[in-house]
Formats: structure tokens, C-alpha cells, sequence
């Protein structure tokens, strides 16, 4: 690792330690990490995403510039499960992951040109990304000019729900 430019740290409900962080690799590829620490003990770093690796639910989009992103990058619950946004190629779409503390792995929470729930139309980006208790998740979703937002009168809305499924309109 060459850099290390930010990182979320929490204790769980359970007492256990959990930090997220991005680094850049000696090759120049960024990624997501995560480690516990538990008895003053860490763990390995576990890798939840990495440049150019397939994004989860992607359908052959990959992850792209993970640490330079300009988004609010991960959120941890209070059991230590997080919730990452990160930006996609080919098209630099802008998508939102889960992954449980267990594992580590990412799963597709929403990706740019999902569905919106409560709407008639897509997800343009996402931004102020937020989770709490456990599995609780929400963000703004900025809208698509489509579907029943084709005037573009909203552009925005919030979405809630547990993750990394039941996502819902919360507020338009």
C-alpha cells in the first residue's frame, strides 16, 4: 500500500473493533479494505473492493477510481456491517454497496439506471449516504428527467431500507 488517504473506524454492539479504509496499491490501483481488532489483536485486511475488479450486480461494470471518488465514502452500522459508495466504468456511473462485517464482500445495494422505488423512473447518482442500528440504510438519490419525473420538477429523493435489500422511497 502506497497510500492511505482516509478510513472509517467503529466499535461494534459485540465490543469488537472495525475499520474500513481505501488505499492505493504500489501499482496504482485503489481499493476498500476492512479489519477487525479484537483483543487488541487485528485482524488481515479483507479486500471488499478493488479497481477494476467486477462490481457486484454490475452486469460487467467495474469499479473505478475508488479513493479519489467525491462521494461520502463508507458508512458502518453499529454491528460493524458498511455501506460504500463507489464509482463504475465503462460510463462513470456512481452506485451503492452493502457488505456484513462477516464477510466483507459487497453486494449491490442500487446502481445508476436502477429502478427507483415510489417512481416511474431511474437513479441519476446517489449522495449522503448513512447507516445505523443494524443493517439500516439511506441516501439521496438524485432522479433521471424519465418516467414520471420527464419534467424534471424532482430531482431528488430519499431512500431507506435494510440492507442490502428493501430499498424504499422514503421522501420525494
Amino acid at each position: 500500500i502506497t497510500s492511505f488517504p482516509f478510513g472509517c473506524y467503529a466499535h461494534t454492539s459485540a465490543g469488537a473493533g472495525v475499520f474500513t479504509f481505501f488505499a492505493t496499491q504500489l501499482g496504482g490501483q485503489s481499493g476498500l479494505y476492512v479489519m477487525t481488532m479484537s483483543g487488541g489483536l487485528p485482524s488481515a485486511a479483507v479486500t471488499t473492493a478493488l479497481e477494476g475488479d467486477a462490481a457486484p450486480g454490475g452486469g460487467g461494470l467495474v469499479y473505478s477510481n475508488l479513493v479519489t471518488s467525491s462521494q461520502p465514502h463508507v458508512r458502518m452500522d453499529s454491528a460493524g456491517n458498511y455501506a460504500y459508495y463507489a464509482g463504475l466504468n465503462p460510463g462513470g456511473v456512481g452506485a451503492v454497496f452493502y457488505a456484513p462485517i462477516a464477510t466483507g464482500i459487497g453486494t449491490k445495494v442500487s446502481i445508476a439506471g436502477d429502478a427507483a422505488p415510489g417512481t416511474t423512473t431511474t437513479f441519476k447518482d446517489y449522495r449522503s449516504l448513512v447507516m445505523g442500528g443494524v443493517n439500516n440504510i439511506a441516501f439521496i438519490g438524485d432522479l433521471n428527467a424519465t418516467g414520471d419525473n420527464a419534467a424534471g420538477l424532482t430531482g431528488e429523493g430519499v431512500w431507506k431500507g435494510v440492507a442490502p435489500n428493501s430499498i424504499s422511497t422514503y421522501s420525494l
